[in-house]
């Protein structure tokens, strides 16, 4: 009976996940977003399927995230945890190095969102780790131990010069998860009975990724499910895609 705790679950890739992973009754679903009121898609998909439970959850209010812990325990049987942890909550400022201010980084690591100040939003760094710290001990208490930090291939250095992967464009995001995947890799090296690693999910048509995007979110989110389901220890520590394949730093 796999037990799974998503960040992000009210619209795009958490959404998805949300809906693929309920759909497995074998599966238990804990799906969290800082407002479930307003979650409309998200909490259709809960009526449909007992197996899903909706928290509110705000990964820059470290209450928010302790009370989410207490009532994931609570919905659990004793001795049972989480095995799969998805920090996927985020966002992404539309921004070019050149025009960028400095508060414009500082929202991707801490609760500032650009476009719509000064409101508190969903950020990378810090709200993934705030998340982490405090599930870890529902994490250890699983048979898999599996802990995903969503990232994105515009984290990774070894791609900046190409401009396929955008280049000069989105440096606030990219900073962030550049940032993410040394916390990933963090909590790797200081939890080895943990498989943690940083994915690179594909630019995919959701709110984020506008409808140009390269791929459609059902087609990617089953590759995630696939990719997650099958991780092992050898993945621990490293940087991989929704192809299962590793991708430079």
């Amino acid at each position: 009976m796999p037990t799974w705790f998503i960040t992000g679950a009210s619209r795009g890739i958490g959404l998805e996940l949300t809906k693929q992973t309920a759909a497995n009754a074998n599966n238990t679903v804990f799906a969290s977003c800082r407002s479930p009121s307003s979650a409309t898609a998200l909490n259709n998909i809960a009526t449909s399927n007992k197996n899903v439970h909706v928290l509110p959850l705000d990964v820059e209010d470290e209450a928010s995230v302790r009370s989410a812990v207490d009532s994931v325990k609570k919905l659990l049987p004793s001795g049972v945890g989480i095995d799969y942890l998805i920090n996927n909550a985020g966002f992404a400022a539309n921004d070019h190095l050149k025009t960028t201010e400095p508060e414009a980084l500082e929202a991707h690591f801490k609760t500032l969102n650009p476009r719509r100040p000064p409101a508190i939003f969903k950020t990378h760094v810090s709200g993934s780790f705030r998340v982490f710290r405090a599930f870890v001990p529902l994490v250890q208490a699983s048979e898999r131990k599996v802990v995903v930090t969503v990232s994105s291939e515009l984290g990774s250095m070894a791609h900046v010069e190409d401009h396929s992967k955008l280049g000069e464009w989105f440096p606030s995001y990219a900073i962030a998860k550049a940032a993410t995947n040394m916390l990933s890799k963090k909590i790797a090296v200081t939890y080895p009975d943990i498989i943690s690693f940083a994915f690179a999910p594909g630019w995919i048509k959701t709110d984020l990724g506008g409808p140009t995007a390269t791929y459609e979110a059902p087609d990617a989110v089953t590759r995630h499910i696939k990719v997650y389901e099958g991780a092992t220890k050898e993945i621990s520590g490293k940087f991989i895609n929704q192809f299962g394949q590793e991708v430079p730093w």
